[in-house]
This record gives structure tokens, sequence and C-alpha cells, in this order.
């Protein structure tokens, strides 16, 4: 039987909702625009870790890298502190006790000299060699690890043997006006101890000028 005109008309609206109703249950498949988006934001999430990290262990690895260049700086540098100090302390060691030793030979020269000022130089003389004891076996031990040139070492050993001979000379040359005067020897004991002096005093000036050459070349 032939449907009427309403009947059509509610068919046909009937088939129209249940169109929309479909769209609405299955819309339009939007998954390729979606996935390129989300794409784009992984890859900038990616990047930026990778970034991140990346640039954290290079920062991390400079920082290493720095830290031990500079403790290594410190290191060295506290080395040459140290080899420069040992080298002001032997010339000032040496050079001491010679000129101690040159003040009293200087009394045997003249006769203007006090007894006061004879004595004060003997006194000098005796408390510089105290100090020389002492001072001479620390300057060794120190000079042989601190600088490998074994001829430094050699050499101030010969300062210690022949400041040793100067001492020898210095406690034997007689004391008081008339031992002078009966001192038939008094001017070769005197140039023996002087030239004592100008021995030690060559040996160190060699020796200071090595340990320094060696320093500036490490400093370098």
């Amino acid at each position: 039987m032939p449907l009427t005109p309403d009947e059509r008309e509610k068919a046909r609206d009937i088939g129209l909702l249940a169109n929309e109703i479909r769209q609405a249950l299955n819309p339009p498949r939007t998954d390729s625009k979606i996935s390129d988006f989300a794409k784009q934001v992984i890859l900038l999430i990616l990047g930026f870790v990778l970034t991140t990290l990346t640039g954290g262990a290079l920062t991390a690895w400079w920082k290493a890298r720095d830290s031990e260049n500079q403790r290594h700086y410190l290191e060295k540098q506290k080395a040459l502190d140290r080899a420069y100090s040992l080298i002001s302390q032997t010339s000032k060691e040496v050079a001491t006790t010679v000129a101690a030793a040159d003040d009293v030979l200087a009394t045997y020269e003249g006769e203007d000299w006090t007894a006061k000022e004879v004595e004060e130089r003997r006194d000098n003389w005796n408390k510089t060699s105290r100090n020389w004891r002492i001072s001479d076996h620390v300057l060794r031990a120190q000079i042989a690890p601190t600088f490998s040139d074994s001829t430094i070492k050699t050499e101030f050993d010969d300062i210690i043997k022949k400041r040793r001979l100067l001492g020898n000379d210095i406690i034997n040359l007689p004391r008081g006006k008339k031992a002078i005067e009966a001192d038939k020897n008094l001017d070769n004991e005197r140039e023996h101890a002087l030239k004592l002096i100008q021995e030690i005093t060559g040996l160190l000036y060699d020796c200071v000028d090595r340990m320094t050459r060696q320093v500036n070349s490490v400093g370098q």
C-alpha cells in the first residue's frame, strides 16, 4: 500500500535525523592533522630535553676541566713559590755567614779597631755560625728534591765544605794584640780565609744562577 504524503514526509525526517545521529556518533576523522601537530610538539619537547641535557653535560665537562686546570696551575704556582723562596733563603744564609767572616777578617787590618768593635764582630760570627750549622742541613735537604740539576746539589755541598774550612781559619786566628803581633803567619792565614770567602761567593752565584734558570724554564 503506497505511503501517504504525510508518511513519506515523516520517513524523510526520520532518515535525516538518523543521518545526523550517525554523523554525531562518527565525526569526520582529522587524525592526520592532530598527528602532525602532536609530532611537532613531541619533537619540540625532545629537542628541548636533549638540548638541556647536552648543554648541562657540556657545562659540567667544561667546569670539571677548568677545575682540573686550575688545580694544576695552583700546584705549579706553589712549587714555583717554594723554589723561589728556597733560592732566596739559600742566598741569605750563605751571604750572612760569609759577611760575618769578612767582618772578623777586617779587624786584622789597621789598628783603628777598638776592643769592643772586635768583640762585637766575633760575637756576630759565633751567632751566625750557630745558625749556619742548622740552616746548611735544612737547605741541603730541600735543594735535592726541589732542583733536578745535580750540579746545584754538588755546588752547595762544596759551599758547606769550604764554609767549614773558613770556620776553622777564623777560629785559629790569634785574638788579642800581643797574640796578633806574635803570629808570623797572620797574613797567610788571613789571605787563605779571604780566598775561601771568594770561592764560596763564586759557588753561591753559580748555584743561584742554576736554580733560577731551572725555575724560569719550568714557569714558562
